[in-house]
């Protein structure tokens, strides 16, 4: 497809908000947000209110698997090995190919209150609003009670060396028993509730209304393990190898298990909710609440698949394409509009208009006009004495 056939049906998809059969969207500027993720056969699958989206390529391009999935409202997708499990509004579904076709699961566990969903292995383990852990060796077919002695919402589960951990809003609770019984495991925590648990080599990291805690004696006892993060409390948390990996509010940070301090890591990120991080210091993905984002360099994020975006504008040079939407970013793309990066401005905002000229491309919010030399990859404001801070059009004459 050419760069102006492309541009007029996107155009015009943009001004109808209607997607007629004859049209292909692409990959770039509209999706939703992501509450998991998971790799399974090489793939990488992601859970999302229209369902579960699937890349083979590492996030460039994304593609449904919903067939047989009697509802779309995903919220967790796990790689249980042989298979894939699938959480939705209407309870459970398993995929034996890959999330080609998926078959429901008359399950006993009641979906609604589900907090947590991990697995270890082909074991599923639920954590509920009521304060009960259920576990599932049948893909979610049947489900046996574990806990006894732990009233609190669980949020998290994690087990490691036979011991199993859940994260609670009265802290930390082990089992050594296979979940038989359980008892506090809180010596050093300052503060009760905890989103996420991770552990490695001995060692423990729980998140916590004040920060995030560590353990070198399997829960026995905790310390602060917090020095160079900001003070709104850590939402996930993701160990890979000897590095740990933070998100908060204020982005993602990390360091090493034996490092002294947190350092920031989320350039190119906007998210203000992250759900989870996975992956490798080669490549890491993290579900938010703004769509999934990809680290390839260990130190930058771009928004990859399906960030949840309004297109309101379009520009091409050449075969750049350019795209401008709410909230306040410019999406590139060099394929014809298979996939696509996006392009922050600054100040944010709505990007009402776009326009090349030369090797400058400009683009007008409703803040200012600003303009960029590289392609949308960094951008300065055009000086004051120009046009007025909210541009809604911009034009090239000759």
């Amino acid at each position: 497809m050419k760069i102006k056939e492309l541009l007029l049906a996107i155009l015009i998809l943009v001004l109808s908000g209607q997607v007629q059969a004859q049209w292909r969207q692409t990959n770039g500027p509209s999706g939703t947000a992501v509450g998991s993720i998971t790799y399974h056969n090489g793939t990488l699958f992601a859970a999302t209110p229209q369902g579960v989206r699937a890349s083979t390529n590492e996030g460039d391009s994304w593609g449904f698997r919903n067939n047989g999935l009697t509802d779309t409202q995903v919220r967790f997708v796990l790689d249980l090995g042989n298979s894939l499990l699938a959480m939705t509004g209407a309870g459970f579904s398993n995929s034996t190919d890959g999330g080609n076709t998926w078959s429901p699961e008359v399950s006993s566990l009641s979906v609604g209150n589900v907090f947590t969903l991990v697995s270890d292995g082909s074991d599923i383990y639920a954590g509920t609003s009521n304060g009960s852990i259920h576990k599932s060796t049948n893909t979610g077919s049947s489900w046996t009670l574990l806990n006894s002695g732990m009233g609190q919402a669980v949020f998290s589960i994690h087990i490691q060396g036979g011991n199993i951990f859940a994260g609670t809003d009265s802290g930390i609770f082990k089992s050594t028993d296979s979940g038989i019984t359980w008892n506090p495991s809180n010596n050093g925590l300052a503060a009760g509730f905890s989103s996420s648990i991770v552990g490695a080599s001995g060692a423990l990291f729980v998140t916590t209304s004040l920060g995030i805690y560590r353990s070198v004696d399997l829960g026995d006892n905790w310390t602060l393990f917090n020095a160079g993060l900001p003070t709104s409390y850590p939402q996930t948390l993701h160990l890979s190898g000897n590095n740990l990996y933070a998100a908060n509010a204020s982005g993602i940070y990390t360091r090493t298990v034996n490092g002294n301090s947190w350092m920031p890591l989320s350039s190119g990120i906007i998210a203000s909710q992250f759900n989870l991080i996975i992956g490798d210091s080669a490549v890491l993905f993290a579900a938010t609440n703004k769509g999934l984002f990809r680290s390839l360099s260990g130190q930058t994020w771009e928004a990859v698949g399906f960030p949840l975006v309004s297109a309101l504008c379009l520009a091409s040079d050449g075969q750049d394409l350019y795209t401008g939407t709410f909230p306040g970013k410019v999406f590139h793309s060099t394929n014809d509009g298979s996939s696509w990066k996006v392009r922050q401005t600054t100040p944010q905002g709505y990007v009402y208009a776009l326009e090349t000229f030369g090797n400058k491309l400009f683009a007008g919010t409703n803040n200012s006009l600003v303009v960029s030399t590289n392609k949308g990859a960094t951008w300065t404001q055009v000086s004051s004495s120009g046009p007025p801070s909210y541009v809604v059009s911009l034009n090239k004459s000759g």
